[in-house]
């Protein structure tokens, strides 16, 4: 006795066999929006897993409620950097209520390194602030030394810093672990170079592009001010 057949089973031995150029090309397609969409969760995650807030205390400026926040990853070193400085001063002077800034640090050598262990010290007494608005004033100063503990020390005075506190902190581990800290997290943002911002989670690398972010910027920020 013959067994029996699905119904359709002769229209489907007539179906055209599937190209397998087109299943390869489909196969790709899905593979690469899978990944992207993998990156994209992955690269959220990172922004919202940053370390804790409490190491930046002292490193904010502008208003925590405001529209506009920017993260700024920095070299102190760099001269585009001192560009970026002005720019963005000169951003929150005419948005004051506008802008949020916060400074990470990303130091590219052991100079630079260096230099940011003096700004996270002026961090640890308050002087912050005081200590790299000095900083950029002077870089023509100190930018080409290959040595700059003495200028150093003598911009950590003139901010106002207690040079025993200073010393000690130079010297302590923990420093340099809280800028090892930031700049791994730079690292898994994707920052490369110095200055990289993130203006409301949107990645700028150089000041040509902040220049073009804050420009976009401006009308939002005067319409709701």
């Amino acid at each position: 006795m013959e067994s029996e057949r699905p119904q359709d089973f002769d229209r489907l031995k007539k179906r055209p066999p599937v190209d397998p150029a087109a299943r390869a090309w489909f196969m790709i397609f899905v593979l690469v929006l899978g990944v992207g969409i993998m990156i994209y969760i992955d690269f959220n995650r990172r922004i919202w897993n940053a370390p804790p807030e409490e190491l930046l205390a002292g490193r904010y400026w502008g208003n925590p409620e405001a529209e506009l926040k920017i993260t700024q990853f920095l070299d102190f070193q760099s001269s585009d950097v001192v560009r970026g400085e002005i720019m963005i001063y000169e951003f929150m002077q005419k948005h004051p209520q506008g802008v949020f800034l916060q400074t990470r640090y990303f130091p590219q050598d052991d100079k630079s390194l260096l230099i940011t262990i003096y700004a996270e010290c002026a961090n640890r007494q308050k002087r912050f602030r005081r200590f790299t608005s000095l900083l950029f004033d002077r870089y023509f100063q100190w930018s080409a030394l290959s040595g700059v503990t003495p200028i150093m020390k003598i911009i950590a005075g003139d901010a106002g810093l207690d040079m025993d506190q200073l010393k000690v902190c130079v010297a302590d581990q923990n420093t340099a672990a809280v800028i090892t800290l930031d700049r791994v997290y730079g690292e898994s943002l994707f920052v490369r170079s110095t200055p990289t911002y993130f203006l409301n989670g949107v990645m700028a690398v150089g000041v040509d592009e902040l220049e073009k972010a804050l420009k976009i910027w401006d009308e939002p920020l005067m319409q709701n001010e």
